[in-house]
């Protein structure tokens, strides 16, 4: 019963305030206001209008996907040796993969800024090899289990009946874990497109995702309800792309 209360209570107060938010955005009221006066999607069309959060929007969608792609390769590279070989060296691939977990993501961030100024990075580059480094643990466990439930006996057959390791591969092994590759996606996704805290260390100009923005839009310009749109319309995206990779990946 008291663990039923805590859950409770922690969903509450989770939930409820990010629902406000939501509402807010539909607001056709000026200002932070509950009851709504009425409904509007003005403030929408208020977001869109702001080149910088319409750029960082963009920017942050092609980040996601360009990064989750790079995220889920390295991953997929990963949990193949750690479901196929054991040892020492197996172990290390795990904890290397899993490292980005156990740091704050702003301390993982500050560290990338000071290698990437050292290294002469520019913001989009670095952007890019942070967001595959925090997202890489989202990838490597869902594939790791998914390639253990695939019988490596499979791929062996297909090698003793004169197919090379790697097409053996792409037309045995791929097929059983695609479901697997595509969760591993959408997490990388849903983890890069709302990423804010090591993103604040690297954004720059032209390199500025959409939780920065808002970040910074609320901080000088201080429309709330310009900003609550803009969040419900990446929360609204990213619930599509969970929504949508169930839906597909389920099915397999």
């Amino acid at each position: 019963m008291v663990l039923y209360s805590a859950v409770g209570i922690s969903a509450f107060l989770t939930l409820v305030p990010i629902f406000l938010v939501l509402v807010q955005a539909f607001s056709a009221g000026e200002m932070l206001t509950f009851p709504l006066p009425g409904l509007s999607v003005k403030w929408f069309v208020r977001a869109y209008t702001v080149p910088e959060i319409r750029e960082s929007f963009l920017f942050s969608v092609i980040l996601a996907v360009v990064s989750s792609v790079f995220s889920v390769m390295l991953a997929l590279c990963g949990a193949l040796y750690v479901s196929r070989n054991g040892g020492v060296l197996s172990r290390l691939v795990t904890i290397l993969a899993l490292v980005p977990l156990v740091f704050p993501a702003f301390i993982l961030g500050l560290a990338l800024l000071f290698f990437f100024k050292a290294g002469g990075v520019n913001a989009k580059l670095g952007l890019l090899i942070a967001h595959i480094v925090i997202s890489i643990p989202y990838a490597f466990r869902p594939l790791v289990e998914a390639l253990k439930e695939t019988p490596l006996s499979l791929e062996e057959a297909a090698q003793s009946l004169g197919a090379g390791p790697l097409s053996s591969f792409v037309l045995v092994t791929f097929p059983q874990i695609a479901a697997g590759v595509g969760t591993a996606w959408v997490f990388c996704f849903v983890v890069s497109f709302s990423e804010l805290s090591a993103t604040l260390f690297l954004a720059g100009p032209g390199a500025m995702t959409l939780p920065v923005e808002l970040f910074s839009y609320l901080e000088f310009q201080g429309d709330q309800l310009v900003v609550a749109a803009a969040s419900t319309a990446q929360v609204l995206l990213t619930l599509g792309m969970v929504f949508l990779g169930n839906r597909v990946f389920r099915r397999r």
